[in-house]
């Protein structure tokens, strides 16, 4: 690891030395953060990760199939007259859900 140059060194360097003294000391520094914020990546990717998988997963376990074939029999079911849903109620939502 190299360390800054002193006030003094670069007070005696050529203006262009100077520079890339500057820019070269810039890098490190930058390469440095880059370096720090490794860990805090990989933690975002992991939340990331289990936030999607979380999205992907339904409540009940329900693949999006059997999400359909549930829609499905609901539907039949309303149209025959066969059950009967009150507005507000826990089946009402789920209609209202599945009909999105």
């Amino acid at each position: 690891m190299a360390v800054a140059y002193q006030r003094k060194t670069l007070r005696q360097m050529s203006p262009t030395t100077r520079k890339v003294a500057r820019l070269t000391g810039e890098a490190l520094s930058v390469g440095r953060r880059f370096k720090n914020l490794v860990p805090e990546i990989q933690r975002l990717e992991t939340d990331s990760r289990a936030l999607a998988n979380a999205k992907q997963a339904d409540r009940f376990g329900f693949s999006p199939e059997e999400w359909r074939d549930i829609s499905n029999a609901i539907e039949n079911l309303l149209n025959e007259g066969s059950i009967t849903v009150y507005q507000g109620s826990l089946l009402q939502r789920l209609v209202d859900k599945l009909r999105k």
